[in-house]
């Protein structure tokens, strides 16, 4: 049985003096925002959209997060057929007067490739994830143009990579006697924050990395 999991990344805002993370382009620490740059598993299911799509849900997703969760900085691991997510969220110093109120639409983007570690060679490959066409050839970039939030009242925006799907070419796992069932996947996730106007109000990045094993 399949497991979900969703990396949450929340958003400072620039304009707030507090907000030095979100003022040097960063998605909050843990150490500010204890639930950003954490993994959490699902204990319900959310919507699986088209891969690389939006996630809309009427109630608050933040209801399904399973806690505590996995840091990132704690080499996240999932298996081969679990289905994974991307979640920005503003935080609170968005609502604190004199500052700008919360985003109304955001960008976002995730890219996959490969760290450079051993076995790193020509049969590896960038993304554990599939593109829909044509078959088997890896999802490597994902992107949400300026979206509305997930629901009117979360504040957050989620994308819906997929079930991680292959660790070896053409859709497959890797093949047994293989040095290792394992591969560890980098990526980089970018937002941008957008006004009513609209007018970029702030801008994100993170580069986490992800561990399968088949």
């Amino acid at each position: 049985m399949s497991n979900s999991y969703v990396l949450n990344l929340t958003m400072g805002n620039p304009a707030n003096p507090s907000s030095t993370d979100a003022q040097a382009g960063r998605f909050n620490s843990n150490n500010v925002d204890p639930t950003s740059k954490v993994w959490y598993q699902l204990n319900a299911p959310w919507p699986t959209p088209t891969v690389g799509t939006q996630v809309t849900m009427s109630t608050n997703p933040a209801a399904n997060l399973q806690t505590p969760g996995f840091l990132d900085a704690d080499a996240f691991n999932c298996n081969l057929g679990d289905l994974i997510y991307v979640r920005v969220v503003a935080d609170s110093s968005w609502s604190a007067p004199p500052v700008s109120p919360v985003p109304t639409s955001v960008t976002l983007s995730v890219n996959f490739g490969r760290v450079d570690t051993a076995h790193h060679d020509g049969d590896t490959i960038p993304s554990p994830f599939v593109a829909p066409s044509p078959a088997g050839v890896p999802a490597t970039a994902f992107a949400l143009r300026p979206a509305s939030p997930t629901n009117p009242t979360s504040n957050d925006w989620i994308i819906y990579l997929g079930p991680a799907t292959q660790n070896a070419l053409g859709g497959h796992q890797i093949a047994s006697g293989g040095a290792t069932k394992m591969r560890i996947y980098s990526f980089i996730v970018a937002a941008v924050a957008f006004n009513s106007a609209p007018t970029a109000v702030g801008n994100y990045g993170h580069d986490p990395q992800m561990i399968v094993i088949g």
